[in-house]
């Protein structure tokens, strides 16, 4: 979670926000992550949070399942 953290850190630009973001991971079969979606406010959208933490959850890997799985990870921000 470390480089998801980074990117929610570099994605406020310094704002003092209160907010949840929640990232839902599609884990494939062999543990890699394939589709990611993340729910968050609009700025933090707006300053780069999606790519950001698509490409850091992409970097994450699972022990496999030999099936599919969505793992959900919420991060708040106080």
């Amino acid at each position: 979670s470390g480089p998801i953290i980074a990117c929610i850190k570099e994605a406020t630009a310094g704002a003092e926000l209160s907010a949840e973001v929640t990232l839902q991971l599609l884990v494939g079969a062999d543990g890699r992550v394939g589709k990611v979606r993340v729910r968050a406010p609009a700025w933090l959208h707006e300053h780069g949070l999606l790519a950001c933490s698509r490409r850091a959850a992409r970097s994450l890997s699972f022990p496999g399942t030999g099936l599919p799985t969505v793992v959900t990870a919420p991060f708040n921000l106080n």
